[in-house]
């Protein structure tokens, strides 16, 4: 998946209105970031990746990009 749709997907589904994100973005910083974006993430990752996480495996994660790196960064182009 290339990476700007990966973002532009998070941004979407996270409902962040208030501003571009990167790969740097910290999305514990972000307002809009709570448990059901936890949850959302979760679902998002599983439906594009078929991958499947807990919330417990998120706790550590700061950065889209450690997301990434969670999720696989072969994943990405």
């Amino acid at each position: 998946m290339k990476k700007e749709v990966f973002l532009d997907t998070i941004k979407e589904r996270l409902e962040i209105e208030s501003q571009d994100i990167d790969e740097n973005t910290n999305l514990k910083e972000l307002s809009e970031y709570d448990s059901i974006s936890v949850m959302t993430l979760i679902a998002t990752i599983d439906e594009l990746f078929g991958k499947t996480f807990r919330a417990k495996d998120l706790v550590n994660i700061t950065t889209v990009r450690s997301l990434m790196e969670l999720i696989g960064m072969e994943n990405f182009e």
